[in-house]
């Protein structure tokens, strides 16, 4: 009923996707060092700001082999719910995970101000956990 494309981009997104669980826990660890001790050393930031970078390029070829394969399987009748269910939470992580750079205060400001040291992680939080979630109900779905 699909393509082979359409098989090969659904590969790639669950190669992307088994990586980034790996990578929020790595970007947790990080974030949370920073977060204890401000600034945080500059090793720790640039690893903080490479890991972050992953997830956004992870997180960016999922948005497209998903929506793409989404848009592919829009006439397909099994598991409709599942797969337009899942399209919105990533796509709310995605959001989420622009706000969290939007808010993400540099080093000398997270020594100064709590309150965007707090905002900046709790925002990375919620979009962690939406994205786990939206994950989770693949895997257990099935």
């Amino acid at each position: 009923m699909h393509s082979d494309f359409y098989y090969t981009r659904l590969s790639i997104h669950h190669y992307a996707s088994y990586a980034i669980v790996p990578l929020f826990v790595t970007e947790y660890a990080l974030g949370q060092s920073l977060y204890n001790n401000p600034p945080g050393s500059d090793a720790t930031r640039t690893a903080h700001q490479a890991v972050a970078v992953g997830v956004v390029g992870l997180f960016g070829i999922n948005t497209i082999t998903g929506v793409w394969n989404l848009w592919d399987s829009r006439h397909d009748p099994s598991g409709g719910l599942r797969r337009y269910l899942h399209a919105a939470l990533m796509l709310a992580a995605d959001v989420g995970f622009a706000a969290t750079a939007a808010v993400a205060p540099g080093g000398r400001r997270a020594a100064h101000d709590p309150s965007a040291k707090t905002q900046h992680r709790d925002v990375a939080l919620v979009s962690m956990g939406v994205a786990l979630t939206g994950y989770g109900m693949m895997l257990v779905w099935k």
